[in-house]
């Protein structure tokens, strides 16, 4: 073999493995219900202690750049209603298909409980004085604030919030979640709960998730993180748009942008959101 001829399957060898390496340059998948097989829309992917972020689209399919992670990061999925997957990102590089177990719903000794009183918590002004807002093109942000309730144990009726909807329409997420150390932690839903918003003006009435037929009881918690997240939203002719949380006091809220970085505090803007609930 002469010298030549080396040299050129040495060229080759890194030509091949260069494109192996930009072939891997990005985590593309799909998620799905691991015994139905059935695409799963709207999961949160992240990647462990970094600030990168997707949600899977209604096909279930995402990507991840290979923007800031190492192949030694860990790949988190999450939905409400199934158990968290963590994967190692030198394994999921290697994978096309990730699958989610619905969490168990363990029947307990079930205790019935008349909840007669009734109360509501958060904003209580509608007037409209403030606001906060982000480009949804690409949508993902989330929104809350901290409600105190009179009870450990209650059963919440109704979250009404009010918005400025430049957009067609606008598919927006609640969130009840735990506290630690005073941040956002796990969400206290079992299911997704999503209402589509259509265009809407600062002069609107509010907009309310009914949650009354949904009987959800909440135990051991008397203060909550109650949020709102932007899934997507949409326009004619693909145009950009905006959707505006709208606030009506002063007050504290807690954000975290579309790529999933940590929770941000905020006394700038307030948030417009009453919780209300049976105890």
């Amino acid at each position: 073999m002469n010298l030549f001829f080396r040299r050129f399957l040495v060229l080759l060898f890194f030509v091949i493995t260069g494109f192996n390496a930009m072939a891997q340059s990005s985590i593309d998948g799909v998620v799905m219900d691991k015994i139905s097989r059935k695409p799963i829309s709207n999961v949160t992917i992240s990647v462990k202690k970094k600030n990168i972020g997707s949600l899977s689209d209604q096909k279930g399919h995402f990507v991840i750049p290979a923007s800031r992670w190492k192949q030694n990061d860990t790949l988190i999925l999450s939905s409400i209603g199934y158990s968290t997957l963590r994967i190692p990102i030198s394994e999921a590089l290697a994978v096309k298909d990730f699958f989610l177990s619905e969490e168990s719903k363990n029947l307990e000794n079930v205790v019935v409980k008349s909840y007669s009183n009734q109360a509501a918590e958060g904003s209580i002004s509608e007037v409209t004085g403030y606001f906060r807002s982000w480009t949804t093109k690409k949508g993902g942000g989330e929104i809350g604030r901290i409600i105190g309730v009179r009870s450990d144990d209650f059963k919440v009726e109704r979250v009404r919030f009010k918005v400025n909807n430049q957009c067609d329409t606008c598919v927006v997420r609640l969130h009840i979640r735990d506290l630690r150390n005073g941040l956002p932690d796990m969400d206290l839903l079992r299911d997704s709960i999503t209402i589509e918003i259509n265009q809407k003006s600062f002069d609107d009435k509010f907009v309310e998730f009914d949650l009354r037929a949904k009987n959800i009881i909440i135990q051991k918690h008397q203060y909550v993180f109650v949020s709102l997240e932007t899934i997507h939203c949409n326009s004619a002719g693909n145009n950009g748009c905006s959707l505006a949380y709208i606030g009506t006091e002063n007050g504290n809220f807690l954000y975290r942008t579309k790529d999933y970085r940590e929770w941000e505090e905020s006394t700038a803007h307030s948030l417009y959101l009453r919780m209300f609930y049976n105890y």
